[in-house]
This record gives structure tokens, sequence and C-alpha cells, in this order.
């Protein structure tokens, strides 16, 4: 997909660094919904250097030229005129730019230089209303703010850029995005929600470019089984990454697919997909299993490559949770480890890894960064039941939802359940099994649901 570029400019004080922050989920989510367009955010806090900036009268004048390019602006005020925010807006305003004003309420003047700089904004507030050139709105902090301006952007969006799929779209998604190679399975999950925090930290890691000494090079995605580790994997690359060219391959790699005890597999399927004609079919031996892992070394040192390696807990040590190598690689793999330690030191390359355990191997790597993935929040647990055909109020989906923990693959399976038998809310309990409801100990949970889920 050939996406359209917007660019938006965020204009506030300081003040306002709570609202400031949000704004990057509240663009995230908003790149979820429409994919179509490329979002770029100017925010000076990130993304104008420190120091001086010889030739500029002012540090403002440095950040006028992104003010100049951007196609929408939003505005924020809280307890007084900001200078440089209001010039912000009156250029945005003379090169007729798309405005969106908003002002936070709740503020209570505590000095008389507060008190003269409020009375100042409710001034110029209420020369807004007369002018009736803008429409703002109000919001009372952060999270009231996130979902008007999510509303706002998101009915600007559909009015002003509307999808229109080309007659040769598909060749231009193919001419801009990274060549993918899906060794195993790999399909983008349907009815995926939420994860907004994860997916920014995830994206961020994989296409920071600071200094090499800052960059992490491998990112292990933790948590427990069915919980969306692969689902988020799979969302962050499709949606985001390979359609930014920052990798020349991506590579999917599944150790619960590969079904081999061979260590030298995973470095012959790369060989294979990348350099066929360097593949040799029946080169089994570690001698040229060695031969394989050097070809690979060099296909990540001379390309930058994302490889994902999906469900590495495969792998691992598991068998006694109180062993010292509890979570570490497996004997067998010790190609794994020296990789690991060849995409640290040498490769312009990056590891995108999934596991139910942490990688105790990585934990002395300063290139590796570790997220632990939770279970859904009630609010994107409820989306994903309605999601699966759940029909009920948002009240009784949100109670389900915690009823089953919160948990992905759980509430797909119930939400399944329930949709195939038509079932009412007060149905759920009695047909379910009151055990599912329970607190007990999630595997069992979710074992005892899947069962369920296959009788039907």
């Amino acid at each position: 997909m050939n996406r359209e570029d917007v660019n938006l400019f965020i204009a506030s004080s300081s003040e306002l660094a709570d609202e400031r922050k949000e704004f990057d989920a509240i663009v995230i989510k908003l790149g979820q919904s429409f994919d179509h367009l490329h979002l770029h955010v100017f925010k000076w806090e990130y993304n104008i250097p420190s120091g001086s900036y010889p030739g500029k009268g002012r540090i403002q004048d440095a950040i006028n030229p992104h003010l100049n390019k951007s196609d929408i602006i939003i505005v924020l005020f809280y307890s007084r005129i900001g200078k440089f925010t209001r010039e912000e807006l009156n250029f945005g305003l003379s090169e007729n730019k798309k405005i969106f004003l908003y002002f936070k309420t709740g503020f209570s003047p505590r000095t008389v230089q507060e008190g003269k700089d409020y009375s100042e904004l409710l001034g110029f507030k209420q020369g807004v209303t007369e002018e009736n050139k803008i429409l703002f709105k109000e919001f009372k902090d952060h999270e009231d703010f996130s979902y008007i301006l999510n509303e706002d952007i998101s009915r600007y969006f559909r009015e002003t850029y509307p999808f229109v799929q080309k007659a040769d779209a598909k060749k231009e998604e193919r001419e801009n995005r990274s060549q993918f190679v899906g060794i195993h399975h790999y399909k983008l999950p349907k009815n995926f929600v939420g994860r907004i925090t994860e997916t920014e930290k995830i994206y961020n890691l994989l296409m920071e470019t600071k200094t090499s000494s800052s960059i992490s090079k491998i990112v292990s995605l933790i948590g427990v089984g069915g919980i969306g580790k692969s689902s988020l994997a799979r969302y962050i690359v499709e949606k985001f990454v390979s359609n930014q060219k920052e990798f020349v391959y991506i590579i999917w790699y599944s150790f619960s697919s590969a079904n081999s005890d061979d260590e030298g597999y995973l470095f012959r399927c790369i060989t294979k997909y990348i350099q066929p004609h360097k593949y040799e079919i029946g080169q089994e031996t570690q001698k040229e299993s060695t031969y394989y892992v050097d070809l690979v070394k060099e296909i990540l040192k001379t390309n930058k490559v994302l490889l994902i390696l999906d469900n590495f807990e495969t792998i691992q040590f598991l068998n006694d949770r109180k062993s010292a190598k509890f979570g570490s690689i497996s004997k067998n793999y010790k190609l794994i480890k020296e990789l690991f330690e060849f995409i640290s030191d040498h490769a312009k390359s990056k590891i995108l890894l999934t596991s139910r355990t942490n990688v105790i191997d990585l934990y002395d790597n300063a290139f590796h960064e570790e997220i632990n993935l939770n279970t859904l929040n009630e609010e994107d647990g409820a989306s994903l039941l309605e999601k699966t055909g759940v029909r009920a109020s948002r009240k009784e989906l949100i109670k389900l939802s915690n009823s089953l923990g919160n948990h992905a693959l759980i509430l797909k399976a119930v939400g399944n359940l329930i949709r195939i038998k038509r079932l009412k809310p007060q149905d759920y309990r009695s047909f379910i099994g009151p055990s599912v409801f329970n607190s007990i100990e999630e595997g069992a949970k979710v074992v005892e649901v899947l069962n369920l889920y296959r009788e039907f």
C-alpha cells in the first residue's frame, strides 16, 4: 500500500507534558485505524537537537520550518497563554492549516501573577468564541484529552483522507515494503485490539537510529502462553515495520514449527531463502552447519535484517523452575548463542524473539531489551469479545472479560463459543462452567477452555 503522508504538530507549553506524552499513544492508535496514512509527528522535545542554532535568532525559528510543513496543528492551553504557543497558533491560521484547539479546565490561580495570566487566557478564549473562526473543545485531564482528540482526528481523517483502493495497489505495496521471508506459518492476526503502549515501545526499539552504544539489537517479548506475544509481533511487523523499508529482509522463524533438534536448521533455512544459489540439499553435518552459520553471519552483517524468532521457549531449559539453568538455551543450540553475540558486536541487523520465560543467556547483554507482556486491560478484553461476535452491553462484556482473566486466547475461544451457540449474558456461566470463572491457576484455565472449545 502506498501510504499518504500526514504531518502533525502539537503546540503547547511544558505544563501540559502529560498530554504531550499521551499524544504519542493517540497517534499509534490512529495509525492502527487509518493504515493507509503515514503519520509523522513533530514534537520539539524529540525532533530538534539541543544546543544553539547559529543563524537563527531564537530556538522558535528552528521550530517554525517544521510547523510550516505540518498539515494539522493541535494547540493546547491550560493556565496561561504561552508566547510561542500563541505564535504557532497565529502562524497556522495565517497559513490556512487545519487547527484543533483545546483548553484544559480545572485551573485555580494561587498567586496574583497566576491570576493575571489566567485572566488573560480567559479573555483570549472569549475572543476565540466571538471571532467564530475556530470551534474549540475543553478537556479535564490527559485521559479525557486522549478520547476527545482521537474522536476529532478520526472524524477529520475519514472526511479528508478517505481510503481509495488503487488498481495497482498490490504492486505498489510490494515495491515499498521490506522483503518478507516467512520460513514458517505467518498470518496477520484477526481481531487484533489494544496493546498501544507495547506497540509504541517495540516499534521504537526496532526502528531506533541512535548511536550504536544505545541501540537495542535484541528485543525479547516475554509472557505466558496464549497471551498474544506472536500476534503482537506479527501486528507490529506487518502494520508498521515492513512499510518503512528500514530492513532489507524480515525473516519469520518459529521454533515450535521447525520440528527439528538440529541447531543448524535455522541457518540452512535462512540461506535457502535469502541465498538459494549457496544452499546445498542434504548438507547436515556439523562442518556444513558451520558453513551455513558463516553465510548467515555475512547476510546479517552486509544487510539490515529483522530476524523474528517465535516460540523461543521451545529451545530453552524449562524442566526445573528452581534450577539456575531455568530459561537458558538448550545445550544443543550453542550456535544460537553465537548468533546473539554476533548480532550484538558486529551486525547491522536486529532480533525480535517471543518466549514464555526470560532468556537468561541474554541477561548480561548490553544490547538486549526485555518487555514483559501482561494480559489485556478490561476495555481491550471487552473489545476483543465484541470483535469475535459476542453481543452484549459494554458492562457485560467487561464483566465477562474480567471473569476470564482478560487472557486473549481464552477470550477468543469463549467468544467464538458464545457466538456459535448464540448465548445470552445470563447463560454464560451455566454453559461454560463455573470453574472457568473461578480464580484458578492460569495454565489450567487455558487448557479447560480450549478443551471445551474443541468439543464444539
